[in-house]
């Protein structure tokens, strides 16, 4: 879903200026903040201090924000700054994007902002077209190509997970939560780009998992934006019927792409279970950490 890539400095290829077009629901200030704060090792923002990172501005005429944030001593020496730019237009939000060292993109912000300030928008603009199984493109974290593969380096295990042995390919890790009826499992898998099928299809799977109909329509999926190793991802959550007195299954889903990869992120068990877990997936799939795969 990259939809263009702007080198900012010769001398650093690593500094990019990226464009990624998403849908509306991904223009939401809070989860945007939160996203780019943890990146940044910031502390969570609160809604009083947005005013202190947060400008507001037109671009092509429509109201758009231009976000500044300065990392923490942790993301570097000299630290890192990201300059963002959220402009909503014709049923998109388009995220333009600048993180780099600090004394960088001080050098560029009249650069970036001026460059925000001359986009204009010809047509009934370019709503993504959610057609694939992850339906957005982040920065794999290091500035290399989106062909290159990662591996899964690290993560953080929360409290009560046990790891299965045993992976391949696509299965690259799981857990197992509890025991007997109320056991639940984990499961993260990696498939190259192109190979998941469609977004439909992925929901219709994981449906039929829970006892759920199948959906004709992504627009029925259910979709959430929010974070995913710290950088954009779609979460989805299904819960199933009560069925012969078993108690109802529910299962959580996370998504990203990482370089040439789909990551999906599955915890499936009673819906008490899963219920109760909720919190603990989500930080455990804001812990992953990939690192470039060897050729």
């Amino acid at each position: 879903m990259r939809f263009a890539t702007i080198l900012v400095a010769a001398d650093d290829p690593k500094a990019e200026l990226t464009v990624v077009p998403l849908p509306a629901e991904a223009a939401g200030l809070g989860g945007n903040l939160s996203r780019w704060s943890g990146q940044l090792k910031l502390p969570a923002i609160p809604e009083a201090d947005y005013p202190k990172y947060v400008t507001p501005t037109q671009v092509s005429g429509e109201p758009a924000q231009i976000v500044d944030l300065t990392g923490s001593a942790d993301t570097g020496n000299p630290p890192t700054r990201l300059l963002a730019a959220i402009v909503p237009h014709a049923g998109a939000t388009w995220f333009f994007t600048l993180k780099a060292a600090a004394p960088l993109v001080e050098s560029q912000k009249a650069n970036f902002e001026s460059l925000i300030h001359s986009i204009q928008f010809h047509d009934a603009g370019v709503v993504p077209a959610q057609t694939s199984a992850v339906p957005v493109q982040p920065d794999a974290g290091n500035g290399t190509s989106s062909g290159q593969r990662f591996k899964l380096d690290s993560y953080q295990t929360p409290s009560g997970w046990v790891e299965q042995p045993g992976s391949n390919e696509m299965r690259v890790t799981s857990f197992r939560i509890g025991s007997g009826a109320d056991s639940a499992e984990v499961i993260v898998s990696r498939i190259r780009q192109g190979q998941a099928g469609s977004l439909v299809s992925n929901f219709n799977r994981w449906r039929g998992q829970v006892g759920l109909d199948p959906i004709e329509s992504e627009s029925d999926g259910g979709m959430q934006y929010g974070s995913v190793a710290g950088q954009p991802g779609m979460f989805v959550s299904y819960t199933g019927p009560a069925a012969d007195g078993a108690a109802p299954k529910q299962v959580l889903v996370a998504m990203t792409i990482v370089g040439a990869d789909d990551w999906f992120i599955k915890l499936l068990g009673p819906q008490s279970t899963v219920t109760a877990q909720q919190d603990a997936f989500r930080q455990f799939v804001n812990s992953l950490k990939f690192s470039p795969e060897s050729k």
